[in-house]
């Protein structure tokens, strides 16, 4: 297992950690603790490697999306793969699509309606086709993503997973 030291980043592995020394004169002991072979810091946990970037982050500050770290997930979140991974959420849940609350609420600023139908997810797609290059559409989709309470970075990142073990 690889360790990230929090104070100066170092990556490094068990056997590279070094030995902080601590006494204890009163009890005539001493304890050793490990610490980052850089900088000699006892603040480190462990390792996670982006698998897109090879970034590495501490396990505190790893936002692990399926093993991508959140900068490359937005990446990947064109306006196409967006469509994409909204129309297949229709197909999979049978829910309220996220095509349907992103056009009506991210988009169009009104509420989505409860009942719809097969027929206005075409329209919906048509209508997101129509503003998909526009200036700040990609900022319109993160905003919708970072404001979501029910994961869905989580969601469109096992989605991105899956397609990469089918090939697609």
């Amino acid at each position: 297992m690889k360790h990230y030291c929090y104070d100066c980043g170092t990556v490094f592995d068990d056997e590279e950690a070094g030995t902080v020394t601590e006494h204890h004169p009163e009890v005539h002991a001493d304890e050793h603790f490990p610490c980052c072979p850089h900088c000699g810091s006892t603040e480190f946990g462990d390792a996670w490697q982006c698998e897109e970037c090879g970034e590495w982050f501490g396990d505190e500050e790893f936002e692990s999306f399926s093993g991508i770290c959140k900068d490359c997930l937005k990446g990947k979140c064109t306006p196409d793969a967006f469509l994409r991974y909204a129309l297949d959420s229709v197909k999979e849940d049978n829910r309220a699509s996220v095509l349907e609350e992103f056009v009506f609420e991210s988009m169009w600023g009104i509420a989505c309606p409860q009942d719809t139908c097969d027929e206005l997810i075409y329209l919906l797609a048509d209508a997101y086709h129509a503003h998909k290059y526009d200036s700040g559409f990609r900022k319109l989709i993160y905003a919708y993503f970072d404001g979501c309470n029910c994961g869905e970075w989580d969601d469109f990142g096992e989605w991105l997973a899956e397609k990469r073990r089918k090939g697609k």
